[in-house]
């Protein structure tokens, strides 16, 4: 049957005397071109008497995603000689995030962009999301909503947004990180620039010179931008 990659699984498989006399069984063993996959982990030499059983414990433990993998559990005895094919796939979850990177760009103070993302399952196995977080200097600057701890089938994805809402002008950036049980930690980068206007004045009071009735008087007043967005 199918197992994951890094774990393993068991099966039984009984031997009973159904003679009249004593049934010398010598060592189990398993031969093959992937008997390294598979470990007897209980059963032994032994003697049995007519009407008894000894139980044999295969697990099967494969270490890479494959399918096919086949051995041969055998069994010597003064009876005849026992045969029994083993076979087993090994499977694994694949994990990925779409996108890999993200700029969000320049995002005014005060507002905010969201932007879609993609989990994906790429494996032949079930993934188990542990934790969804942001990290880094700048987390405040995004959130997560729409993806939660939880399996995602194989072949599966779920799509989830992230948000981002500087509170400060500048570049900031930060990491998403996508644990699983199984596969470890996705990630992907963040950026956003924060941008706000900023209006000032060259002074704070203006003071016209004596006009005469009927003339104009004209002074200058300058009106500048040090923020890091189109003042309009």
């Amino acid at each position: 049957g199918d197992v994951r990659t890094g774990s393993s699984e068991r099966r039984s498989l009984a031997v009973t005397n159904d003679g009249n006399a004593t049934l010398e069984v010598d060592p189990s063993s398993i031969s093959g071109s992937d008997a390294d996959a598979f470990t007897i982990v209980s059963g032994e030499q032994t003697s049995l008497a007519p009407g008894e059983t000894e139980t044999y414990s295969v697990a099967f433990g494969p270490d890479e995603e494959a399918e096919g993998y086949s051995a041969t559990f055998e069994l010597t005895s003064n009876d005849r000689n026992l045969s029994v094919p083993l076979a087993g796939d090994g499977i694994a979850g694949n994990a990925s995030l779409s996108p890999s990177t993200r700029d969000f760009g320049s995002v005014q103070l005060g507002s905010s962009r969201e932007q879609t993302f993609t989990f994906a399952n790429d494996g032949t196995a079930q993934l188990e999301i542990t934790s969804v977080s942001v990290t880094g200097d700048d987390a405040s600057a995004f959130s997560v909503s729409g993806l939660s701890t939880g399996t995602v089938d194989a072949d599966g994805s779920k799509n989830f947004n992230v948000t981002s809402s500087p509170s400060v002008t500048g570049s900031a950036t930060a990491t998403l990180e996508i644990g699983t049980a199984q596969a470890g930690t996705t990630t992907a980068s963040l950026g956003v620039t924060g941008v706000e206007q900023d209006i000032e004045l060259d002074t704070e009071s203006l003071a016209f010179d004596r006009t005469r009735l009927g003339t104009t008087t004209i002074t200058t007043l300058t009106i500048s931008n040090p923020g890091n967005a189109p003042l309009n």
